[in-house]
């Protein structure tokens, strides 16, 4: 689960939601073996719906009805992707913030992950909704200020839709958009992305979607009668819900190419797939299509695995603790995108400290050497940002947990000037400015780089080393506990320094890859 889900420390109480949800009493199964517990038949439609209603009122303060021959969603899986979408759209905004704008002249002093006012225009897409516009509701519970489009194709679940949205009074945050004649319709016509085609005037943070898993009603038989064991719910869902020509691979692989029409209108697309293999194909067309920009998580709720693919034609990288999945099998291995987080452990003897040393000094040392170490970086341009928000995740026995820390810095750059090749690059040019320059001039102040010359439009061509329109990272200081030793009467705590790659094009990546190699060898070598 995802580790801000409420359900991920606690599974639901039957006999405690009951009392804050009478209908669900005459659902709950009392134990036999051990007394004032309580379960629920999962393989009943009735209850499992009651249950939904009965989670979203409690946790969520949502109503909800769905009719008995549609999908019931299971909250705490849906809310695993809602948490996913907030992740992605909280960084891009903090990347906006960092990198493409001015935020050293403009907002100095302030740390962008509490600038809450980012986020206040933010509009979403879900393609196929359902009756119970699942993914609409939630996030419209936890993010006040946000609206979203929903499209939906069938009739029945497009009335009930209505209903939800307006017996939450969220009529003006909820725009339901029809999309009847889109693909998986018998008479298609309309794109898959339907509203991004019909608002060409709205930009749009991101889309999502739960498409239909299966190409025809064979392929639903066969995948029940290939499973060992019964399934622990029932399924209720119409078969605009669960079929569609090609299935889910060949429903996301129409989006994909609709979305290279969109292009960076919408910040992120993305999508939940059911199937591993359908994960495989999906990546496999975006690096067809060239789309290096792209993000894979997993949505894990008991015996179910669920994938989601996200890709962007923007040049905003998200870091590793969100595009990609930690500890992965071999299969989903080869379909993750490469890594945009770099991460150096620090041990005392490589900064020359010693055992008596407590971390806080320690952070507080290391990090006077990198801002050492970067202003001496030619033509760099960083700040220091202190009070930040952790955003380094470590991943212990499965769950993930954030370090913290004092202070992070943001880098910006256009060019290689760090590296053997560039110092002899720029000897050479000295070499020949020294030839060209007359007596009078020489020994006059060289230019500085200009904060302003890193806006999103400034453009550079020409030598080697040089990127298109500059990148621009992060680097943090974090702590985690290190797990005790067996001679070890306390655990101790390991000082990690992280490289997060946060503006760039893909060709971009050597850049980023060499600036982290220079920098952890500067410190660790004049440390």
């Amino acid at each position: 689960m995802h580790p801000r889900n409420i359900y991920l420390h606690k599974a639901p109480d039957f006999q405690e939601l009951a009392e804050t949800y009478p209908e669900l009493k005459r659902h709950l199964v009392h134990s036999t073996t051990n007394p004032g517990t309580a379960a629920i038949d999962f393989r009943n439609d009735e209850s499992q719906r009651c249950l939904t209603k009965a989670l979203l009122h409690r946790d969520f303060g949502l109503k909800l009805e769905v009719p008995s021959n549609r999908l019931c969603p299971p909250v705490p899986n849906r809310l695993n992707y809602v948490l996913w979408i907030q992740d992605i759209v909280q960084n891009t905004h903090l990347i906006e913030s960092l990198c493409l704008s001015n935020f050293e002249k403009e907002n100095a002093g302030i740390d962008p992950w509490n600038r809450k006012e980012n986020l206040d225009q933010v509009r979403g897409v879900d393609i196929g909704t359902g009756a119970s516009v699942i993914y609409p509701l939630l996030i419209c519970s936890l993010e006040p200020t946000w609206t979203m489009y929903a499209s939906e194709i069938d009739d029945l679940s497009l009335s009930y839709a209505r209903n939800n949205v307006e017996s939450n009074q969220l009529q003006g945050r909820i725009n339901l958009v029809n999309s009847s004649g889109s693909f998986g319709d018998s008479d298609a016509g309309k794109p898959i992305l339907w509203p991004l085609f019909l608002h060409e005037d709205v930009l749009f943070d991101f889309t999502m979607c739960n498409p239909p898993f299966y190409s025809s009603t064979e392929e639903v038989s066969k995948s029940a009668q290939g499973k060992a064991f019964e399934p622990n719910a029932v399924c209720t869902g119409a078969d605009t819900e669960m079929i569609t020509p090609g299935g889910e691979t060949e429903f996301v692989s129409c989006m994909i190419k609709e979305s290279i029409q969109i292009q960076t209108r919408c910040k992120w697309f993305t999508s939940m797939l059911g199937k591993l293999s359908s994960v495989e194909e999906v990546v496999r067309l975006l690096k067809e299509l060239r789309v290096e920009n792209y993000a894979i998580t997993e949505f894990v709720q008991g015996q179910t695995r669920r994938w989601a693919v996200g890709w962007s034609f923007m040049d905003i990288r998200l870091p590793d603790s969100i595009s990609r999945i930690p500890s992965p099998n071999p299969t989903i291995q080869r379909c993750l995108p490469q890594h945009n987080t770099i991460q150096q452990p620090v041990l005392l003897h490589m900064i020359k400290s010693t055992s008596k040393e407590d971390s806080q000094s320690i952070t507080e040392r290391l990090g006077k050497m990198i801002k050492e170490v970067l202003g001496a970086v030619d033509k760099a341009v960083f700040r220091e940002v202190r009070g930040g928000k952790s955003v380094i995740k470590i991943v212990t026995s499965g769950e993930e947990q954030e370090s913290q820390w004092q202070s992070y810095f943001v880098v910006r750059m256009k060019e290689d000037t760090w590296s053997r090749n560039a110092r002899r690059r720029r000897k050479r040019q000295q070499q020949q400015q020294q030839l060209q320059t007359p007596e009078h001039l020489k020994g006059a102040d060289r230019m500085t780089v200009d904060d302003d010359d890193f806006t999103q439009d400034s453009v550079i061509t020409g030598e080697d080393g040089r990127s298109a329109n500059g990148i621009g990272c992060t680097i943090h200081l974090g702590m985690k506990a290190r797990e005790r030793g067996p001679a070890e009467e306390q655990s101790k705590e390991e000082i990690l320094i992280e490289f997060h790659w946060r503006w760039g094009r893909e060709e971009d990546r050597g850049l980023f890859q060499s600036f982290c190699s220079h920098v952890s060898r500067k410190l660790f070598t004049t440390g």
